[in-house]
């Protein structure tokens, strides 16, 4: 019964794997989820141009694992006049003026970063400012939280931390 759970659990992960022109949402509940590439809507990466190189480094990096896994590559900006209805806001706590304008705001709560190391936190924000209906937020305690919160949320989309040193490729989820 067990072998037979199992089996048709794995068998309908593929099937539903194999299905293309599926919109890539990171899911978070049952409810809540942000519309990473979807047909006819524009995601931004947001990286404020204060950030330290290896945040910038992050950030470029998750629009091309995006690209990898949609066939569709977010532009990534560092200009609050060119943000989109959906923006991914990624940055320290210390240096991105917007996750700053974002805890300000109430809208964004940091306490589990402040004083910590190496720690991360992804949200999902509703109407985060004027113009912006979805942010899906990556913030970080340093420049390496912020980076390896960047790293998982590419881990969720089913980039491999390894795709780069050991060739495991992304499965292209739309084509």
């Amino acid at each position: 019964m067990f072998k037979k759970l199992i089996f048709t659990v794995l068998f309908s992960l593929i099937i539903f794997s194999a299905k293309s022109n599926l919109p890539l949402t990171i899911n978070f509940s049952p409810t809540e989820g942000f519309p990473l590439s979807v047909e006819n809507t524009n995601t931004v990466v947001f990286c404020d141009s204060s950030e330290l190189e290896v945040v910038k480094i992050a950030a470029t990096l998750f629009c091309s694992d995006v690209e990898m896994v949609t066939g569709r590559k977010p532009r990534l900006i560092h200009n609050l006049d060119s943000l989109t209805e959906n923006v991914v806001i990624i940055g320290s706590i210390d240096k991105s003026q917007l996750i700053k304008q974002l805890v300000i705001a109430g809208k964004l709560n940091t306490d589990s970063l402040t004083g910590k190391w190496e720690r991360f936190l992804v949200q999902t924000v509703e109407a985060p400012m004027s113009g912006v209906l979805h942010a899906l937020v990556i913030a970080g305690s340093d420049r390496r939280g912020t980076a390896y919160g960047v790293f998982e949320v590419s881990k969720s989309i089913g980039v491999s931390p390894w795709y780069w040193w050991a060739d495991v490729t992304p499965k292209n989820m739309i084509r």
